[in-house]
């Protein structure tokens, strides 16, 4: 299949597009030359590609920026997806876009997972927008997967394990502080990029959810992390009230795969296990990384 990819360059892009281009086709221009706020640059440069697959990984995605940066917000993360969804109706693609477990208030009691059909209720500038991107493919495209994911990690880009370890590195005779009161399920890129293609394999249409099997706090999550990779700092647990920031975070981003194991389709696997693997390829590497920020 040839697969466009936008947003190739973040971290969930990059990692589709080494996944999928072992078997497909695939095409990953770069903001000047496709920028999906463009309504002509959308249409034509899909008239001109011709794909079967159009995968959306491009977003505006700094939770706590988005408070100030609503127009940008908004520009980037539902108008984007409208022309994508549109362009992709108009040429006969499948659209697959990328949304967030911010798209759910976290207020279920923990430990119970939220589900593809649970009620959206958005705390922030960001979660509102992924909902409203939801919206605009819903409306606009026949064939389409929106795909929920959460506390994404990968080898490259920005994520919690890379700041862990950097803040890690530079402490002096004291402990590293992370939130125990927020929920979710650490997943590795990698991983989703293969739920994808099992997707497509199977023709999946619809809205899903796809994270690790599994749960844990981002105290626990840090501390995994830390542990593995020998590093002799204490992890102390806080609340996220010691540590406010502009944007609300939802407390409980637990998210259940429940139509991918109902369609047999499920490629996810335990937090730990990934975490794991993850750790043993790369952890030399980031610390590596972490200690020349």
């Amino acid at each position: 299949m040839k697969i466009l990819i936008l947003g190739g360059s973040g971290m969930l892009g990059s990692e589709c597009k080494e996944v999928l281009g072992r078997r497909h086709e695939i095409i990953t221009p770069d903001r000047e030359s496709l920028n999906i706020v463009s309504w002509d640059q959308v249409i034509d440069r899909l008239q001109q590609i011709s794909p079967e697959i159009v995968l959306n990984c491009a977003g505006f995605t700094d939770v706590d920026a988005s408070e100030e940066e609503d127009f940008a917000v908004r520009k980037i993360n539902v108008e984007g997806p409208r022309n994508l969804a549109q362009g992709a109706a108009r040429f006969g693609s499948k659209l697959i876009h990328i949304s967030s477990d911010y798209v759910f208030d976290g207020q279920k009691t923990l430990p119970q997972p939220y589900f593809e059909d649970d009620l959206v209720r958005p705390l922030s500038a960001y979660a509102k927008s992924k909902a409203e991107s939801e919206t605009a493919v819903r409306e606009n495209s026949p064939d389409y997967i929106i795909l929920r994911t959460g506390w994404l990690y990968s080898r490259g880009g920005s994520n919690f394990i890379k700041a862990i370890l950097s803040a890690a590195l530079k402490l002096r005779n004291s402990a590293l502080k992370v939130v125990d009161d927020q929920f979710g399920s650490p997943t590795w890129t990698y991983r989703v990029a293969h739920q994808i293609e099992a997707l497509l394999n199977r023709g999946g249409r619809g809205t899903y959810h796809a994270t690790s099997e599994g749960f844990c706090s981002k105290f626990e999550w840090a501390a995994f992390v830390v542990e593995k990779l020998g590093l002799k700092v204490p992890v102390e647990p806080c609340k996220t009230e010691d540590f406010p920031t502009p944007a609300r975070r939802p407390v409980n981003s637990i998210l259940e795969n429940r139509l991918l194991k109902k369609q047999g389709i499920n490629v996810m696997r335990d937090w730990k296990e990934d975490l794991n693997e993850f750790l043993d390829l790369y952890g030399e590497d980031l610390i590596k990384e972490a200690s020349r920020d």
